[in-house]
């Protein structure tokens, strides 16, 4: 996102009275490859491809604040893979992620991924630096990191349906797997902005909170985002959930 369009953000996150109502949007791999009708599987490859739609889409809506802008991503394969999930990746559509245990008991010995070495994070962390210069070169910054959140993270390694029926017969091994996810949400957001220029925010996405009750967000959800949140002091802190 262009500087100014930080400014606005930093203002709507302060309370701040606007004279016109601004628009952001959420804007990742899913959507920018099919809507360019380009190959998904390019836009993922070639930091030339990928920096020119990210180009197109920014001139298409002048008007638009996309968060978190220039958002170097594979789908929602990236932190799982850390884990050891496989991934298909496919031209046309985003990677399909294939959950690795059956059950949460089977997670309690796994370690927790290094951002800088394991699955696809090493390869998102050199695309940004092969980027950066290139997109500060336009006027424009990366001023947000995102990753998955800790829930979101763990229903990829066990699956959507294992993961919640885990959460309710067996909390205390769940408990367990999202200490560990909510290290590596935490650990993947800290090597991303060190090794961008501008980072001044963060966006965690986490769609399975909106699966839980008032009880079991504040169990299993609330504390492991608070610690995410409250590691990163000073800066413009988002969430998305369905």
């Amino acid at each position: 996102m262009t500087r100014e369009k930080w400014e606005i953000l930093k203002k709507c996150a302060a309370c701040e009275p606007m004279e016109k109502t601004p628009v952001a949007l959420i804007i990742d791999s899913p959507w920018i490859p099919g809507y360019l009708g380009i190959s998904t599987l390019d836009y993922f490859q070639f930091t030339d491809d990928w920096l020119s739609a990210n180009f197109k889409i920014l001139e298409r809506f002048p008007d638009v604040i996309f968060i978190p802008g220039f958002w170097v991503e594979f789908g929602m394969a990236t932190e799982p893979s850390g884990f050891g999930c496989r991934i298909n990746f496919y031209k046309d559509r985003t990677p399909e992620v294939h959950p690795i245990f059956k059950s949460v008991s089977e997670t309690v010995d796994i370690e927790v991924p290094n951002p800088n070495t394991d699955g696809l994070m090493p390869f998102v962390l050199n695309f940004y630096k092969r980027c950066e210069p290139k997109i500060k070169d336009s006027d424009y910054a990366i001023k947000i990191v995102a990753a998955r959140g800790p829930l979101t993270i763990a229903s990829h390694i066990l699956g959507v349906s294992q993961f919640l029926l885990d959460l309710k017969v067996n909390p205390g091994d769940t408990h367990k797997l999202l200490k560990k996810t909510t290290t590596l949400t935490k650990n993947w957001l800290v090597a991303q902005a060190d090794n961008l220029s501008e980072v001044e925010g963060i966006l965690v996405l986490d769609d399975i909170v909106g699966f839980l009750s008032p009880k079991d967000y504040l169990e299993f959800a609330h504390p492991y985002l608070k610690e995410i949140y409250d590691t990163f002091d000073g800066t413009i802190k988002m969430f998305q959930s369905i």
